[in-house]
């Protein structure tokens, strides 16, 4: 797996519209580096053994965005595939790796996470990367639908987390869940406070719309009042 990540990693490097397009959503150079963000010409498929099988009746001119997925050991088990001119994307994990897994962990963000046992957790990647330079307690759970093995992270190394799931319905009853997973089913599970609120539909519109000064003093101000909660 780490052999494929470092492929597409390089081949990015030569992509200019990738490079652009990636800035354009908010994704600074030093984050696509350090979170080794690559690019495919083929669809890459991860196959159950673990191995690449790439999808050559499905070539893209642009290229396929690919964002490494980790477990907390920061092991690579998966990615998730994004088209650049397109919407449609796509997730692999290598289920003969069981156990918690994200997009965005990292030793610092770790690090920071086990030292004040707390958290911001978002919905997607293009979430996660504005928002990872206001704090360095950003993680991306890659969907609102919280696995068990996510749950367990939580219950684990959590006190407090901020969730910035999307506003739409989904991302609402996916907070509401977790609010009750932890004070009804979980006792002494994290506490969970809803760091959203409309009219933002998700962090990255936040960011498109705010830019990046404003957007992070919007962040930063959230930050002081959550952290009072806790």
């Amino acid at each position: 797996m780490e052999r494929y990540i470092n492929i597409w990693k390089n081949n990015l490097l030569k992509n200019n519209k990738a490079i652009d397009y990636l800035k354009s959503r908010g994704v600074t150079e030093n984050q696509m580096i350090k979170y080794s963000l690559g690019v495919s010409r083929l669809y890459p498929r991860l196959l159950e053994n673990g191995s690449i099988k790439y999808n050559t009746n499905d070539k893209n001119q642009d290229g396929v965005l690919i964002f490494p997925l980790v477990n907390i050991n920061l092991d690579f088990v998966g990615y998730i595939t994004r088209s650049i001119t397109g919407k449609s994307y796509y997730k692999w994990v290598n289920i003969s790796k069981p156990g918690a897994f994200f997009f965005g962990l990292s030793q610092d963000n770790l690090e920071n996470i086990w030292k004040d046992e707390k958290a911001i957790i978002v919905e997607g990647v293009f979430d996660f990367f504005p928002l990872e330079r206001v704090s360095p307690y950003t993680v991306c759970f890659t969907t609102a639908s919280v696995s068990e093995d996510q749950l367990s992270f939580m219950c684990r190394f959590l006190k407090s987390c901020f969730v910035c799931f999307d506003s739409d319905e989904n991302g609402k009853k996916s907070t509401k869940k977790l609010k009750y997973t932890f004070t009804k089913e979980i006792i002494g599970g994290p506490k969970i406070i809803d760091m959203l609120k409309p009219p933002f539909k998700d962090i990255g519109e936040a960011w498109e719309k705010l830019g990046e000064e404003k957007f992070q003093k919007f962040f930063n101000d959230k930050m002081k009042s959550f952290i009072a909660l806790c």
